[in-house]
């Protein structure tokens, strides 16, 4: 498969650079908008890497790829609901 990630050992070096030049040349903005943020890794990730669920306020899921939150007696998370942002 030729799918890359940005984050790949092999591709981070390269999206880098390719980011540095994009900015040098005025080829990227900053703009309000929803992005995918992973606090595992720290890191912005593609829509690609994402399962995405529409729903319909507040709800509770289970993550498949966590243990489980502790806060919570069946282990399911909250989405839906904005907490904060800055």
């Amino acid at each position: 498969s030729r799918e890359r990630f940005t984050m790949d050992e092999k591709c981070s070096k390269a999206v880098v650079e390719a980011f540095n030049i994009f900015h040098e040349r005025g080829l990227l903005y900053r703009a309000n908008r929803l992005g995918n943020w992973s606090c595992a890794l720290r890191s912005a990730i593609s829509d690609i890497e994402v399962d995405h669920v529409d729903l319909e306020g507040r709800t509770f899921l289970n993550v498949k790829t966590h243990i489980g939150n502790p806060a919570d007696p069946k282990g399911r998370y909250e989405f839906g609901v904005l907490t904060c942002f800055a």
